[in-house]
């Protein structure tokens, strides 16, 4: 049997080495030999509930809002609208504030104190509002239209045409120079727009059309198109497509002039209305009426009506020029109707005696 040598030499051998050297011995590698000492893993060690707060400042409920900056600038805005006592369509004119704003939103401040908990992910905050302080967002600018009323007792330019505003901002057209519903008298034209311009307020244009439902495949208004600027729709025409056939032979129509009206003058305007009764058990259908004749300035006019309630009436005006030029002493006028489902055999006649007014 082998004899295994004594440890006691060995033993006696550490304890003859000098007290400094042992203190200076490096501590042996921890874990998988990474080498990090105790102290550095204690400074590892999360923190103990309640140590070293976070402390911020932070908003609370909204409060307000407060314009800082404002500019304004002005402009126009324009609507159609029928008007005067033979209803012709027209131009309502309002001012328009364009104010661009820096707006700061205000909130209540609070102080807020984020506690750890016993692990990293955890913790809680505690707030507490301070008094007379408040937190303040960047300021952001924000665009408003205020109504500045109506352009009132003012000349403004339509296409060119010198015009004046009433006290409610309606423009003024006594003589009919622009003449909006010529614009329409071809049944292919249905759209227009109006170039407006007025000192101070720079330039708009105003879209305008004419839609008759059902007359054509592609006379259906757009999802682009609003109705601001429909000429029917603000005459309050209904021109919906009748399910049935209408009693053609059921209306009365006739012509009306101004009372007293002996003759027609050249180069100014006057009104003619046609009036159309529905004397039947339906309602008429897209029902419109045409002006024929040789005449310069009566030819080509039409006249809308719509649908039209039994037992019920309706009228339709159109303010008339004949051309200056005209040298004839009589003026011969023909009205023809029309509706969605076919042309009712209906006329009016009329015989007008001419003043020349450069004579």
């Amino acid at each position: 049997m082998t004899r295994l040598p004594s440890l006691a030499p060995l033993f006696l051998a550490l304890l003859l080495l000098p007290a400094s050297l042992l203190a200076q011995t490096p501590a042996p590698p921890l874990g998988d030999g990474i080498g990090i000492s105790p102290a550095v893993l204690d400074s590892l060690a999360p923190p103990q509930r309640g140590e070293n707060p976070s402390i911020s400042r932070c908003k609370g409920p909204f409060l307000r809002e407060e314009v800082r900056d404002k500019q304004s600038e002005y402009q126009l805005s324009a609507a159609l609208t029928i008007t005067g006592p033979y209803r012709q369509p027209t131009i309502s004119l309002k001012i328009l504030e364009r104010q661009t704003l820096r707006v700061v939103r205000i909130y209540e401040a609070y102080l807020r104190t984020f506690i750890p908990g016993d692990t990293p992910n955890q913790g809680t905050n505690e707030y507490r509002r301070l008094e007379g302080e408040t937190w303040e967002e960047e300021a952001k600018p924000q665009i408003r239209f205020v109504d500045g009323g109506p352009l009132a007792q003012t000349t403004v330019l339509l296409d060119g045409i010198s015009l004046t505003t009433d006290a409610n901002g309606v423009v003024q057209d006594p003589e009919n120079r622009l003449d909006l519903l010529s614009r329409f008298d071809a049944l292919g034209s249905r759209n227009s727009q109006l170039h407006i311009q007025a000192e101070g307020y720079g330039e708009l244009l105003l879209p305008i059309r004419r839609t008759m439902p059902q007359r054509a495949e592609n006379d259906e208004r757009r999802l682009d198109e609003d109705e601001a600027g429909e000429v029917l729709l603000a005459y309050g025409l209904d021109f919906r497509l009748s399910r049935s056939k209408p009693e053609q032979d059921a209306l009365q129509c006739r012509a009306i002039l101004p009372k007293g009206m002996v003759y027609a003058t050249t180069g100014k305007a006057f009104p003619l209305t046609v009036e159309v009764t529905n004397q039947g058990s339906a309602q008429t259908s897209c029902l419109i009426a045409r002006s024929f004749s040789r005449t310069a300035g009566l030819h080509g006019k039409l006249f809308y009506f719509g649908a039209i309630p039994p037992g019920k009436s309706a009228t339709f005006t159109r303010l008339l020029t004949i051309s200056p030029q005209e040298i004839t002493s009589k003026a011969y006028l023909e009205i023809r109707f029309s509706d969605s489902w076919s042309i009712p055999q209906k006329q009016i006649l009329l015989e007008l005696p001419l003043l020349h007014g450069n004579l």
